[in-house]
């Protein structure tokens, strides 16, 4: 009988009855009403009667158990309204239910109050009914303050022994909370609490941990995705570098050991990556062949896509790969020479493309009259990935013409993904040009962007990707208060804190009488003179 009653446990538990999931499992209890044998159903719908039950569990042996009392949702919304007029100043604002359980057998309400103290009241109200009638219910008020962000997981690796050490810091978990958990392929790093010195103490450091160091130099050869070399500083020094292909940037993560061994090893190959590459200018008459001729795409076939770039505005051609490299490019570039002799006067004529300076195969024309080569205007377009100048203008009439090239003639001739990131690169310009205007949010590795507002306006903002709280004026956090209220009180904890070390320092470090700078005696005479005077006199 005890197997068959072990059978039936596994055969039930975990099914489905009436939108219920069924939790099944044998009494565990030594003496009392039910036999050793028995088997307890938990979570049927309270609608469920014993010939439900029989049909259900193949025995004919079924009795009831006495279960926890539990509060229907209008119930709960019933009692909710009886509470508002007499201790909550304005109610909520409004309720969300589910009429249908999930699996487990659970209604969900959401009320929306006007403010945190309200939702506290009714929290506590709630909370006396389900302990004062053990009536079952799970009741949570979401912390003030909460915020997430992603990592890699090879960055959260590399510094786990930092963000542990963080995590073993932390006092009360109701005023401040990290957790960290895997979230597909990132992973999550979530700061909640109640207190608001607290968790923002807190963020700061979760914000420069997860920051990272960034470490000066760049190549482009870095960012192809074939490039393996990140995972060789993984593996020989254990920190993560990371490479930002939008800002050239490369940063690491890791111990200081580890980060400073990284750096060392970047700096090391960035110079031996320079020392392969060789830029030349391309003539002008030679432009039309290497485009037209295969001559560029023969340098691509044979060095690697990302390790020939092209800038037909400037005229300049770089190469990686050495001596090699150079010769090839030698070559090509004389071979382009010979091949467009014969054309060494198209210049001077109207019929010239504005890249190569040629007659004109396949025009195509721009908006402000002047033609192109279909090839040309193609490449100049596709090079501009990596330009540093927007908008695109038309080089027309010896680049005076000045014109932006229409955005449904560049669509034209990019395919949809290069276009894609012709216009991410055009915004990211616009947006270094106009840092006083937008401003990337201040979570790191958010892209999120926001309008600021000057001193002549204070909106309080709420990231919609991290949920940091950001004043469009000022750029800090500060709910509640005015930006000059901050810069104050940001002065004055600054001023006490200078003050704290001053008095710390023994009667070493004392301030100037005349402009209050503070000056501290290492050797030599007592004697002092003043700048601030004599500037002045």
């Amino acid at each position: 009988m005890q197997a068959a009653a072990q059978a039936k446990v596994r055969e039930l538990n975990g099914h489905t009855y009436n939108h219920r999931r069924i939790k099944v499992q044998m009494n565990n209890e030594a003496s009392g009403p039910l036999a050793p044998r028995t088997v307890i159903i938990n979570n049927l719908p309270p609608e469920t009667d014993d010939a439900e039950v029989v049909t259900f569990s193949g025995s004919s042996a079924v009795k009831q158990l006495k279960s926890t009392p539990v509060l229907g949702v209008d119930q709960v919304e019933d009692r909710l309204r009886l509470l508002a007029p007499f201790t909550v100043r304005r109610g909520f604002r409004s309720i969300d239910s589910s009429s249908i359980p999930d699996p487990n057998g659970f209604l969900s309400i959401r009320a929306r109050f006007h403010s945190r103290d309200d939702a506290l009241i009714a929290h506590q109200y709630l909370e006396a009914i389900r302990y004062g009638k053990q009536v079952g219910m799970w009741l949570r008020v979401p912390h003030p303050m909460d915020f997430t962000i992603s990592l890699d997981p090879e960055q959260y690796s590399a510094q786990k022994p930092q963000w542990d050490a963080l995590i073993g810091g932390l006092g009360d978990p109701k005023a401040c909370m990290l957790n960290i958990y895997k979230h597909g392929a990132t992973v999550r790093i979530r700061l909640s609490g109640s207190q608001n010195d607290a968790v923002g103490a807190l963020k700061v450091k979760v914000e420069n941990l997860a920051r990272g160091e960034t470490v000066q130099g760049w190549h482009r050869t870095l960012a192809h995705p074939k490039n393996k070399f990140s995972k060789q500083v993984l593996v020989e020094t254990g920190a993560y570098m990371r490479v930002d292909r939008k800002t050239q940037a490369l940063k690491v993560y890791g111990s200081a050991t580890s980060t400073e061994r990284a750096r060392k090893m970047i700096s090391e190959e960035l110079d031996r990556l320079s020392s392969a590459d060789f830029t030349t200018t391309v003539p002008k008459p030679a432009v039309r062949s290497l485009i037209n001729e295969g001559g560029l795409a023969q340098l691509k076939e044979t060095f690697g896509e990302d390790a020939v770039k092209f800038d037909i505005t400037s005229k300049r051609i770089t190469v990686s790969g050495g001596e090699e490299a150079r010769l090839a490019l030698d070559s090509i570039v004389r071979t382009a020479m010979r091949n467009n002799q014969k054309h060494s006067t198209a210049s001077q004529t109207e019929t010239a493309c504005p890249i190569c300076l040629d007659d004109i195969s396949i025009p195509f024309n721009l908006g402000c009259g002047h033609a192109y080569c279909v090839t040309c205007l193609r490449h100049f377009l596709l090079s501009a990935l990596e330009a540093s100048e927007f908008p695109l203008r038309c080089l027309g009439n010896d680049s005076r013409c000045s014109i932006p090239i229409p955005i449904p003639s560049i669509k034209r001739f990019l395919p949809p993904a290069s276009f894609n990131r012709l216009l991410e690169a055009a915004f990211t310009f616009y947006l270094t040009r106009h840092p006083n205007e937008f401003k990337y949010c201040k979570t790191p590795d958010c892209t999120q962007i926001y309008r600021s507002t000057g001193s002549e306006a204070q909106v309080t903002l709420r990231c919609p990707s991290c949920f940091s709280v950001t004043c469009s004026s000022c750029g800090e956090s500060h709910d509640g208060l005015q930006c000059a209220e901050v810069r104050r009180r940001q002065a004055e904890e600054e001023e006490r804190q200078n003050s704290t070390w001053v008095a710390a320092q023994g009667g070493r470090v004392k301030r100037c009488p005349q402009c209050s700078v503070l000056i501290e005696k290492l050797e030599g005479c007592n004697h002092m003179t003043c700048k601030l005077v004599l500037l002045t006199c």
